[in-house]
């Protein structure tokens, strides 16, 4: 319990104690008025039951703000997880769009490494293409213009 709880658990033991203590006083009758009727009651008692009507008013009303707090709080916590799964599921779908972004991106710049790489082997074809002809040209001019060896 907190210090609040305590303290009205001792109030209560207190009135208890002081009840019991005093019961002959609380229980001597005496003459009351209430608006012009007159009643030979024991004063004491009336007043405790008074006290015990207030307190069980008093408990009641704490019950009834506790209950309403917890429901209060069991709302808004089943509200929290519903947007909690809505915002997973948001950035679940943005994640997958981005996936899908980012594969058809690579497939776009996968082709292009490729088209890149057969033009390359293509010039690099025509450029050996282009060295062996002046190779074989060369040959050519070295044979007819040297003697063939004996």
């Amino acid at each position: 319990m907190r210090m609040l709880g305590w303290l009205i658990l001792a109030g209560l033991v207190l009135l208890g104690l002081f009840g019991l203590l005093n019961w002959g006083a609380l229980s001597t009758p005496t003459d009351l008025s209430f608006l012009g009727a007159h009643l030979n009651a024991p004063i004491g008692l009336i007043l405790l039951g008074f006290t015990l009507i207030l307190l069980a008013l008093f408990t009641a009303y704490v019950l009834t703000l506790r209950t309403t707090m917890l429901l209060d709080t069991r709302r808004y916590t089943q509200e929290l997880r519903a947007q909690s799964q809505l915002a997973e599921q948001a950035e679940a779908s943005r994640l997958t769009a981005l996936r899908s972004q980012l594969d058809s991106e690579f497939a776009k710049l996968h082709s292009a490494i490729q088209a890149t790489e057969t033009g390359l082997r293509n010039q690099i074809e025509e450029a050996t293409r282009g060295v062996e002809a002046c190779v074989g040209e060369m040959e050519d001019k070295l044979d007819r213009t040297l003697p063939p060896p004996r």
